[in-house]
This record gives structure tokens, sequence and C-alpha cells, in this order.
């Protein structure tokens, strides 16, 4: 099948070259096919015969390949004007793309939908219709991925722990948490806030919490550490000397039982006489 031919037959549609000068194989390309009429919709194309498709799935073929042509197909078909969502009717319609390909859109998950409608324009007004079919709303301040959620329950459990309020689970501490933060410093991809550094993308509907994790400043030539990022590495430590005098001979465990003796005591000190503080300034050296 010869691209530009196969593109040559339809007004609405042009290629971009996105290929980089730089590149050491000279027949290597990256090309993109655009909707002139929607530019938000297009298809990239590789010379290893890799594309991306309309709805933003990788495929791998030969340019050969029916699928890549009725892609390009679908892409010329697509328009300015948009059904409303009040008048597509979900039932009996089949889902063609993703991990519930084949599936009915009336038995996706709204968990799935919801994500559709965020993230994907080509599939949002299926999405949209099917969640207001169920009388699911699309209003919320903010999602934690699920990925941001176990860095979180990893790496940020006592500062969880410090700021959390009564009965507040972790996913909920942080929609606050984000929630907080995109009020304080704006709708930013990149936020430090109260010891986290959280990275956000944003759909059409509301934002979504990617990740999160501690974060060091920089003052005065000193770094600041976070207090619970302190405790829950001492605690660490404590464990590990604990662990080890269990297997230590009789003759080592006095030594060891004195260090862990030490991180007990530097953890109780802080606890007690920092509770509130929210962070403690150490030297570098």
């Amino acid at each position: 099948m010869n691209i530009d031919k196969l593109i040559a037959k339809f007004k609405n549609l042009e290629i971009i070259d996105l290929s980089t000068p730089s590149s050491t194989k000279k027949t290597a390309f990256h090309k993109r096919i655009k909707n002139k009429d929607n530019p938000k919709y297009y298809i990239d194309y590789w010379h290893t015969g890799k594309y991306r498709a309309v709805d933003g799935t990788f495929q791998h073929a030969g340019f050969e390949n029916k699928y890549l042509r009725a892609e390009i197909e679908k892409l010329a078909s697509y328009t300015p004007t948009t059904v409303p969502t009040e008048e597509i009717n979900t039932h009996g319609e089949l889902i063609s793309f993703g991990k519930h390909k084949g599936e009915r859109w009336t038995r996706i998950p709204v968990s799935y939908l919801r994500w559709l409608a965020n993230e994907f324009e080509t599939w949002r007004p299926m999405a949209v219709a099917e969640l207001k079919r169920r009388g699911t709303t699309l209003d919320q301040a903010v999602e934690i991925s699920g990925h941001a959620l176990d860095r979180a329950s990893l790496n940020c459990r006592r500062l969880w722990y410090d700021t959390s309020e009564e009965g507040e689970g972790l996913n909920a501490w942080l929609i606050r948490i984000a929630t907080e933060a995109l009020e304080s410093k704006g709708q930013k991809e990149l936020v430090r806030y109260k010891g986290l550094k959280m990275i956000f993308t944003f759909g059409e509907y509301y934002p979504v919490l990617k990740t999160v994790m501690p974060y060091k400043d920089e003052v005065r030539g000193k770094s600041t550490l976070s207090l619970s990022n302190l405790l829950l590495w001492l605690a660490y430590r404590r464990d590990l000397l604990e662990a080890e005098k269990e297997k230590a001979p009789i003759k080592d465990k006095r030594h060891i039982g004195s260090k862990a003796v030490a991180f007990k005591q530097v953890i109780g000190y802080i606890e007690g006489h920092l509770r509130g503080e929210k962070d403690v300034i150490l030297s570098e050296t």
C-alpha cells in the first residue's frame, strides 16, 4: 500500500514529517497523518512498521496491512460535527479496542468508562453516553492513579500518619492533599506541596495524580529532610539491627543491641520534641 497515494484520495488529510535529522539510519522516519478539519485526530507511523492508531493504541504491522488502511479511512471520516451524547444509543454496541475489545459498552466497568471519557476524545461521546445512561457523573476534584497509591503506600506512610485527619485513609488523604495542592499552586503538571512532589495530568473532566514522592529542597546551603522520611529511615535501621541481633553470636548481641537502643532513643526524642514541625534542617555534612 502506498501511503501517499492513499492519502491523496482524501482532501482533509495531510502528512507531516516528524523525522529527526540526527537519525543514524538514512531510511529511518517518523510521519504523522493528520485530519486537517480535526487536528486532534492523527496517526503516527514509523519506518519499523509500527503505527499508532487513531484511538491511541500501538500496532506493529507492515504498511500493506489492511488494518492501517482502515485506520486511515477512519481518520478521513471524522468531521467537526459531533452527535450529542443524549442521542447516542449504546445498547448492542461493541467496543473495538483495548482489553475489553469485543464486549458490549453496556458491560464495561465504570472506572474504564470514566478513564475513556476523561482521556480520549475519540471515544469520549460513547463513554459519556453510557455513563449518563447509568446515572454516573464525572464531577470530581482529582483522581488518584493506582501507581500514585502504590508509591504513597511505600514512601509516604509516615507523612500520611502525621498529617491525616481522624479516620482518613491513604486514598482519601491523597485526594485532599492533591486538591489542596492544585488550589494553592494552580493547574501545573509538577507540584511541590507539604513535603510531597506530585505529577498530574489534566483530562477533559478532572486531573489525575499519576505519581507522588517525598522531596528535598535546598535551603541556604542545607538540605531540608522531611521529618516523616527521617523517622521512616530510623525505624528501618532499627528493624535491621534487631533482626541482625537475633542471628548474631552471643558475643556480638550486646553491641548490636546497644545500637538498636540508640536508634529507638533518637526516634523517641524526635517524636516527643519535634511533633508538629514540618521539617528538620540537617547540615549537608
